[in-house]
């Protein structure tokens, strides 16, 4: 291709170049004091007599300095110079261009460039283990040969590994582990067992066989931590190498088993019939509702099989289940020495504390949420679920309608729909504009009508909006003010909010097609249009909400809660909706309100680079919205994730070095487009500066504590920090160390715990041992993320053993949220049903109105004194229930002195509803003449025969009662 035309009468006429761009790349060296540049010139350009020229300005365009100049010898440019001195954490633009003698530019182009901060984390050690055992935890004892920690109890016979577990004083080992090697030693001979310090105990051991000596280590720390190191010898043919961990069949018969695994649960189930196989796993359960024991992966590659898709073996049997752990299958010649090394953990791993409050927690809390003209919590007095009440294509709305008070009105709204803060339709009311009706949509107004028709103040007037083939106001039945346009809104809302500051309502009509006829002088009528139609005249608990129930309403909605601030008032006819007249209450205000403990920050809104950031957007908003979340009585969390972004200020200069490679599918973030965050390796430097900046934000801006959304561990062969290993065979791989991951989540939780701060982990579908225990709280259930029931049961999606193993944390000694999304697959309500009888929370993840769900219950718990230690589940060895009238109505309760809080949750699917009687242990519950009142109205329920009472629970659905002693 032509690139260049040049005068023959040199002197006499300037050259003419291609209008050619470069595209230079560049990596920033020695911690930003040098720069790294390659380049190309167009074919062509290297014959001519240019130079290649570089300078460097700010975003805006100021010069910041430039570069020597450099002959274009080549078409390709590989050059490192100084740069000058530039500010940290400053982004610039190196300008490259190729400039002929007489300073005409052949070629040019640019790249944009950000320095680094200075490299203050190379001098952070803190909450480096280093021998003291962390809180809650306790110092490894050892006598003789038994090594007891926290809640457990490890024996050791004749052999590197327990002949027996004891756990919460349960014996797991139907009988002792095994070492299986071929040639077996004779036996294995102790060589010393000494106390290293507080966190551990070693044993050293010895097996020969004639001229054949293994050795192996076994470690025990004082989180019940096995580490098993043995020594095959090198120039031996050793045939069979194989670990086997049998366990009680009669207690432990559930697998939870590696690797992460979204769409349901899938890694979990009960312990099969036959025998199984599996390749190599990163970590394997065998467990019940209490207790557990996993073999976890402690080799730094993937070992060499003959048969592979063997390496695990799950063997059930008729007293033992036993896990096989297959090292060696073949004969094999190996000059040097193997190591291999193999982890095991007892559950639970610590106490479950009383109370972890932080799990009633916000997921995403952002800057001026403290304002309330800005953020308010709530819009209106009632709010409806608009799944199946509202069609977006062709509809109508209709209602009677009183202004409150005289004064002035602007854009006081008296119905809204909404999804987010993205999609809202408001029909309201404007002094100046008359009735409205408005759609926003991602910052637009798509439609936004005017009658001009104004409403008598103190007197009921109708009003009614239609949408299809146009969109129409009514005003008392007459047309008021027309716009075409087809549908109403881009997206199916996900609230429907009825009522407002100023004006009372009363007869709601919502319909599935534009209505041209209504009758201001009567209430409205259900017919076969009819969506929602609500006249408030009756009003109750549902859900454990205060709410209307209305003439017709979907399924799935059931009713029309309230706002904590809505209420009724007399209507048009008998009782309508009541204007909101309390304070407007900032989103902040409202989260407190309704039982939150902690609210968090996001990465994708608090940070100023990218989602993987570490520094604060703006300080001053940060602090501002910190300070309120503190005032209101709750803690102030953020999110960190151990990645890298291609918008961070770090990334040009530490890419190459900390980030794992290969680098695998990047994180993106809507709130930065073009934003690429890869996982940074957590044993490159950058775990430093992770740490480092962790802590610099909570010290200097009183952060509560951390979310992480990452490992502390990775598989990695980036050699520029000194990740990659040679396997037995010889041969450079990819390398990962477990043991290392626990050393950085022991030291994150030291960090926490020296401020007195929360860590959670979001650990979706998999418990990760050792590493995922160092932590306050865990997030699960995002593995049902995107799942749709399709026509299948909810029990067949989460069955009700598989969340008592592995959702509520009890088995492991961690509070654990429940954070399945909402209709992903289970509604919120659905949601609130799993988790509460089974000991924990659903959590809310980003709008309030999901937390209004939640509310009631966490503040029934909170007037009960509920806490950990007192709950008894229903599958307990002694229920609260003696009986139930169906096998899937569940009962668990919380008993604290002399008084239970009884949680009645219905699974069965087969059936609208469950009515029978519910037959209560009093021995058990420690009552004798007892009442009962529902938790939330506090209506009376009658006792019938001394211990049992009548309840009718829809399916899928729950009910709360307060137990206690009749009082004389």
């Amino acid at each position: 291709m032509k690139t260049i035309v040049k005068s023959l009468l040199s002197g006499l006429l300037l050259p003419v170049y291609a209008q050619t761009a470069l595209q230079p790349e560049l990596l920033l060296l020695e911690d930003g004091k040098k720069i790294s540049i390659t380049a190309q010139a167009p074919e062509g350009y290297e014959a001519l007599d240019l130079s290649w020229d570089f300078r460097i300005t700010t975003e805006t365009g100021t010069d910041s300095g430039t570069l020597p100049r450099i002959k274009c010898n080549n078409r390709i440019l590989k050059h490192t110079a100084a740069l000058p001195e530039l500010p940290e954490r400053t982004r610039f633009v190196l300008h490259a261009a190729l400039i002929d003698q007489k300073g005409n530019t052949a070629a040019h182009g640019q790249v944009k460039f950000a320095t680094p901060p200075q490299p203050l984390w190379r001098n952070f050690k803190e909450g480096i283990p280093d021998g003291t055992v962390p809180a809650p935890w306790i110092p490894v004892k050892l006598e003789k040969r038994q090594v007891t920690v926290w809640g457990r109890r490890y024996v050791f016979g004749n052999s590197p590994l327990p002949s027996q577990i004891y756990s919460q004083g349960f014996k797991l080992l139907a009988s002792p582990m095994k070492v299986i090697l071929s040639p077996a030693p004779r036996s294995w001979e102790l060589i010393s067992a000494v106390r290293k310090d507080d966190t551990c105990v070693e044993f050293q051991w010895k097996g020969s066989r004639e001229q054949i000596h293994y050795k192996a280590v076994t470690q025990i720390y004082f989180d019940g931590v096995i580490r098993l190191d043995v020594t095959i010898p090198g120039s031996q043919k050793v045939s069979r190498f194989a670990l086997e961990m049998p366990c009680r069949n009669d207690l432990l018969s559930y697998v939870h088993r590696g690797p992460w695994q979204f769409g349901g649960l899938k890694t979990g189930y009960p312990v099969p019939e036959k025998k199984e196989n599996y390749s190599i796993r990163n970590v394997f359960y065998l467990q019940n509702e209490e207790v557990g024991l996993c073999w976890f992966d402690g080799m730094k590659f993937d070992w060499k099989l003959n048969r592979p898709g063997h390496a695990l073996e799950l063997i059930p049997g008729s007293k033992r289940n036993t896990l096989r752990i297959n090292y060696i299958d073949a004969p094999g010649e190996y000059e040097q020495d193997r190591v291999f090394t193999a982890g095991f953990q007892a559950l639970p791993v610590r106490p479950m504390p009383a109370l972890c409050p932080q799990m009633q927690m916000s997921y995403s809390v952002v800057y001026r949420d403290e304002d309330p003209a800005v953020r308010p919590a709530w819009y209106s007095p009632l709010e409806y679920q608009a799944e199946g009440n509202f069609n977006p294509a062709q509809g109508s709305i209709e209602m009677f309608v009183k202004p409150a008070g005289k004064g002035k009105m602007r854009r006081e709204t008296f119905f809204q729909t909404t999804h987010g803060r993205y999609y809202i339709l408001n029909f309201g009311y404007d002094s100046n504009d008359g009735v409205f009706f408005q759609i926003y949509e991602f910052g637009q107004n798509k439609i936004n009508l005017n009658t001009k028709r104004h409403i008598p103040a103190d007197q009921w007037s109708h009003v009614a909006v239609t949408w299809g083939d146009a969109t129409r106001i009514y005003v008392n039945g007459e047309c008021a003010a027309e716009q075409k346009r087809k549908g109403s809104t881009a997206v199916m809302p996900v609230l429907l909010h009825a009522g407002g500051r100023r004006f009372a309502v009363d007869s709601l009509r919502i319909s599935s097609t534009p209505r041209s006829v209504f009758h201001p002088g009567a209430p409205a009528v259900a017919d076969e249009q009819t969506l929602l139609l609500d006249h408030f005249e009756k009003t109750g608990y549902v859900n454990g909400r205060r709410a209307v129930i209305p003439e017709k309403i979907s399924k799935d909605a059931e009713a029309g809660y309230f706002n904590p601030d809505g209420n009724c008032c007399p209507g048009f006819r008998g009782q309508g909706l009541a204007p909101w007249n309390a304070p407007r209450r900032s989103m902040i205000e409202g989260y407190a309100l309704l039982g939150a403990k902690a609210l968090m920050f996001h990465a994708s809104q608090y940070t100023d680079e990218a989602c993987a950031g570490m520094y604060i957007s703006n300080p001053a908003a940060f602090k501002k919205t910190v300070k309120a979340i503190h005032d209101s009585g709750m803690k102030a969390l953020v999110y960190v994730n151990n990645s890298l972004s291609n918008k961070d200020r770090l990334w040009d200069t530490h890419r190459e070095d900390w980030l794992i490679t290969p680098k695998g599918y990047p994180f993106t973030s809507a709130e930065h487009p073009g934003d690429k965050a890869y996982q940074a390796c957590p044993r490159s430097e950058y775990i430093d500066y992770f740490f480092w900046r962790l802590v610099e934000n909570m010290d200097q801006y009183q952060i509560d504590g951390a979310f992480l959304d990452g490992r502390m561990y990775a598989t990695c062969d980036n050699a520029k920090h000194g990740c990659g290993v040679v396997n037995f065979e010889g041969k450079r791989v990819a390398g990962r160390d477990v043991w290392d991951g626990r050393l950085k989540a022991w030291r994150f939780y030291n960090l926490l715990q020296a401020r007195k701060g929360y860590g959670e982990q979001h650990k979706s579908s998999l418990w990760d041992a050792p590493t995922c225990f160092f932590w306050h709280g865990i997030w699960e259930g995002e593995q049902f993320m995107n799942l749709k029931a399709d026509g299948r049961k909810k029990l067949d999606i989460l069955p009700l053993e598989g969340f008592r193993m592995l959702l509520n944390g009890f088995p492991y000694g961690l509070p654990t949220r429940f954070a399945s999304y909402v209709e992903q697959p289970f509604s919120a309500v659905e949601n609130c049903t799993y988790a509460f009888v089974h000991g924990t929370t659903w959590t809310q993840t980003y709008r309030i109105n999901e937390m209004q769900v939640i509310s009631p219950y966490w503040k029934a718990l909170e007037q009960f004194g509920a806490s950990n230690q007192h709950f008894l589940p229903y599958w307990s060895a002694t229920p609260p229930a003696l009986q139930t009238p169906d096998e899937l109505l569940k009962v668990s309760a919380y008993v604290n002195k002399g008084k239970v809080l009884l949680i009645a949750a219905n699974f069965n699917e087969e059936h609208d509803g469950i009515t029978g009687d519910i037959q209560v242990d009093l021995e058990t519950l420690g009552l004798k003449n007892i009442q009962i009142k529902d938790a939330f109205s506090k209506e009376n329920i009658e006792v019938l025969n001394g211990d049992s009472f009548r309840v009718n629970i829809k399916s899928f659905r729950q009910a709360w009662f307060v137990i206690e002693e009749k009082k004389l």
